[in-house]
């Protein structure tokens, strides 16, 4: 049976590759869900599969990556009725650097790239990984 586990890690979890850590660990255990950093410091994370994997899941969660200090985690675990769609598996459309700066500059009227990024983190928020789980 599906389940389906939301994860919020404390600690000194930013700034040294969780997400990207979370992202790979979660596709070598066939897993699909998200990864992003939260505005307090801490990374929160969403994750579907079958429940053995999502146990193992959580508890390389507990410890991270190499250079990770987790402090505390908070797990809520929900079961996934048998008709339920498993998290879209199709990574987000995202702009380059590239494009978005050369949209700024030109649709907005921007002269710094320093305005460009503080603009790109105002309106799209913290990002954000998925991790699609394998064909």
């Amino acid at each position: 049976m599906k389940e389906r586990v939301h994860i919020f890690v404390y600690g000194l979890v930013q700034g040294v590759f969780f997400r990207s850590n979370t992202v790979n660990t979660a596709k070598r255990m066939g897993l699909a869900g998200w990864v992003r950093n939260r505005s307090d410091g801490s990374v929160e994370i969403v994750a579907e599969g079958e429940k053995g994997k999502l146990k193992e899941f959580a508890e390389w969660c507990n410890h991270g990556p190499d250079g990770a200090k987790v402090d505390e985690i908070k797990k809520e675990w929900k079961k996934l009725p048998a008709n339920s769609v498993i998290l879209r598996q199709e990574p987000l459309l995202r702009w380059t650097c590239t494009s978005l700066f050369l949209h700024l500059f030109f649709s907005l009227g921007l002269t710094s790239p320093c305005q460009a990024s503080a603009l790109r983190f105002w309106k799209q928020g913290p990002r954000m990984n998925r991790f699609p789980s394998p064909p």
